[in-house]
């Protein structure tokens, strides 16, 4: 599923860039953000066994793809995105919400409250969320919706949107909480 979003992600790049009036390719970025495939091409020269770098170089072809994405891009759309940011964001957190909304629905019906409370490690492991996303995915979305929401609740000027955002916050938290023997970024709190 994530290779379908990459090539329609990386079509619309293409698409976008063709169409736009604005010839563009930004070198610099591109060579800074795709370096570390560059990095990873050149140690095929020190492997030992070429067919598994080879076949590891095909898997991180994103690191590759993205940046080529973003450099093609012209200005005047970099500029639209920039805009609409929080927007985006938003939609970001609520599709997480929405997510977890299921997940639990999915747990609630799959197990019992007793069980779900306990939560031990076995459990989790094992969960069945939706899409059978495992709960290490699920934390990891979690920890960085939790950070939007942070970000959005910081700069939110009205009092009832800072409202929203803490109750959002404090839900996605809370749940993070449930994972969070799995979520690495839970570090940073």
């Amino acid at each position: 599923m994530s290779n379908i979003t990459i090539g329609i992600f990386v079509g619309l790049s293409l698409l976008i860039s063709l169409t736009n009036k604005q010839k563009v390719f930004r070198v610099n970025y591109f060579i800074a953000t795709a370096a570390i495939y560059f990095v990873l091409l050149a140690s095929l020269f020190y492997s030992s066994n070429s067919e598994y770098a080879l076949k590891k170089l095909g898997t991180l072809t994103p690191l590759l793809l993205l940046p080529l994405s973003f450099a093609v891009v012209p200005s005047v759309v970099i500029e639209y995105l920039r805009n609409h940011l929080k927007d985006f964001l938003k939609v970001y957190v609520g599709s997480i919400i929405i997510l977890v909304l299921i997940s639990l629905y999915m747990m609630l019906s799959n197990y019992d409250l007793d069980i779900i409370l306990q939560g031990k490690r076995s459990f989790l492991h094992q969960l069945g969320l939706w899409n059978n996303i495992d709960s290490l995915y699920l934390s990891y979305h979690l920890s960085i919706a939790t950070l939007v929401t942070g970000y959005l609740f910081f700069i939110s000027k009205k009092s009832w949107k800072a409202l929203g955002g803490s109750l959002v916050f404090i839900f996605l938290f809370s749940v993070l909480l449930y994972f969070s023997f799995k979520a690495s970024i839970m570090r940073f709190y």
